[in-house]
């Protein structure tokens, strides 16, 4: 559902500890690799904050399963930390997504004619210009401030380096 590919088997063997680590360590949790209270609050916060590849194909239906499953675990990963969690966030969240993003189908700027990818690039030859590529990520990062204001969120140097802004990673 989280977008973890573990297959169910009923049984609580090596795959169970290697997803819960896995979570444990993508969510944060310090400590030893068991289902205490702190991974079970984190477990059920993150069901919440989260679609299943299933929601995500009815939504985007355009979408194949394969590109589903290579973009889910940052999609639920970016409604988790914004701590989107009911119906109604979760739709207009997944709307705007998928708007900005052709569908899921891309994370970068385009031309006019809507077939062309713009260059990603900063404008650096005088303070405060904005991109020259324009609207990179699902939510179409444009100007010199706000890439400045994301990567600062992000923790990352999107004036340097915009293209990641174009990434699954920094991309939703």
């Amino acid at each position: 559902h989280l977008g973890f590919r573990v297959a169910i088997t009923g049984r609580l063997d090596a795959s169970t500890g290697d997803g819960l680590e896995t979570f444990q360590k993508n969510y944060g949790v310090v400590g030893p690799v068991e289902s205490g209270p702190a991974t079970l609050r984190l477990l059920e916060q993150a069901v919440q904050c989260s679609v299943s590849i299933y929601e995500l194909m009815d939504i985007a239906p355009q979408l194949d399963e394969t590109r589903a499953q290579i973009l889910l675990p940052y999609i639920n990963a970016s409604m988790y930390t914004a701590n989107i969690s009911t119906a109604a966030r979760k739709a207009a969240y997944l709307a705007q997504l998928s708007y900005g993003s052709r569908g899921f189908s891309s994370l970068e700027a385009f031309d006019h004619d809507e077939t062309t990818p713009r260059r990603r690039e900063l404008d650096r030859s005088r303070s405060g210009n904005g991109a020259k590529s324009l609207g990179l990520g699902a939510f179409r990062i444009t100007g010199r401030s706000n890439f400045e204001r994301v990567g600062d969120a992000l923790g990352i140097d999107l004036i340097k380096n915009p293209e990641l802004a174009a990434t699954h990673e920094h991309g939703f």
